[in-house]
């Protein structure tokens, strides 16, 4: 009971940081994209533009990841492990879940340490030749990625379930 409880809220917040994230950012692309368009038809280009779209493009992608996870909406092949038996895959399914875990809590430790290290060192946007600090879209990252950690740990988790209930 307990359970389901945690693993529903959590797929709520997954869901609305991606719909948010993924949702806000491409709307945020479209705009940039049209003002960029008008601009150098209006022979005034704005110069960062380009810039801005590929912070948006890495907020897009990084706040996405959870929730196409949350969907089964990754890439999977699957042409070796379809040819053994459903317990094999289901072993397989787990240890893949595992791994990819672990690859992304450290992916979240070394981005949240790039993003404190710029953080403390104050570093700027030098292509945006403005003062925005480097490190409120790097913040981003250690966000999905702990956003995906978290997603493939319950995963994980109902997988482990499944196969003890299951067999």
């Amino acid at each position: 009971m307990w359970w389901s409880k945690l693993q529903n809220r959590w797929n709520w917040t997954v869901r609305i940081i991606g719909v948010a994230g993924v949702g806000g950012g491409i709307a945020v692309l479209m705009v940039l994209t049209i003002i960029d368009i008008t601009a150098r038809k209006l022979g005034m280009p704005i110069v960062g533009i380009y810039e801005w779209s590929k912070i948006v493009l890495a907020i897009v992608t990084f706040l996405g990841i959870a929730y196409t996870q949350l969907y089964g909406r990754h890439i999977n092949i699957d042409l070796i492990i379809r040819k053994l038996s459903m317990r094999s895959r289901k072993l397989i399914r787990i240890l893949v879940l595992f791994l990819s875990m672990v690859f992304f809590l450290i992916m979240t430790w070394k981005t949240a340490a790039a993003t404190l290290y710029a953080y403390r060192l104050g570093i700027t946007w030098l292509e945006l030749q403005s003062a925005i600090p480097i490190w409120t879209v790097k913040a981003i990252l250690p966000v999905g990625c702990a956003l995906l950690s978290g997603e493939l740990l319950f995963e994980l988790i109902h997988n482990l379930i499944m196969l003890r209930n299951k067999g």
